[in-house]
């Protein structure tokens, strides 16, 4: 008996180690391309984990805009969400879905309904444990054309 929970404790470590570890090992990359005028600009500084490159607030026109990561480099992990905010929380965020690339240039076509100007960080996110990887502040170029 000893043995058959020795044997179902080790599959669940396991796997609870292939959930949280794997992931890092994974690279999705990118190469979209977007064209439209820069609104706003930043670029992504560690919070948690190391990252590179830079984001652009990306006007396409009518009334449509476009989050832009040019150079990006993270390492990946369980469940990331990219979310534009009002500070490196989530209290005042928007959720824009699962983080598509770890490498290279990544476009997220925002919602035309959404008032782009309210928000001034955009997160990388850990949902599973409500951890911020990553961060970028918008530096607004245009703030009174948004």
């Amino acid at each position: 008996m000893k043995l058959l929970y020795w044997i179902l404790g080790l599959i669940v470590v396991l796997g609870l180690g292939y959930y949280l570890i794997y992931p890092a090992f994974i690279v999705l990359e990118s190469h979209d391309v977007v064209t439209g005028i820069d609104v706003a600009s930043g670029v992504f500084v560690p919070a948690s984990y190391g990252v590179a490159g830079n984001v652009s607030l990306v006007d396409i026109g009518g009334a449509q805009y476009v989050l832009f990561f040019s150079d990006f480099e993270t390492v990946n992990g369980p469940d990331l969400h990219i979310y534009l905010s009002t500070d490196t929380s989530l209290d005042d965020a928007i959720d824009l879905g699962s983080l598509t690339a770890t490498r290279g240039d990544v476009a997220y076509l925002l919602d035309s309904s959404l008032d782009v100007s309210r928000y001034t960080h955009v997160l990388v996110w850990c949902k599973p444990f409500s951890v911020l990887f990553s961060y970028a502040v918008l530096d607004y170029i245009h703030k009174n054309d948004v």
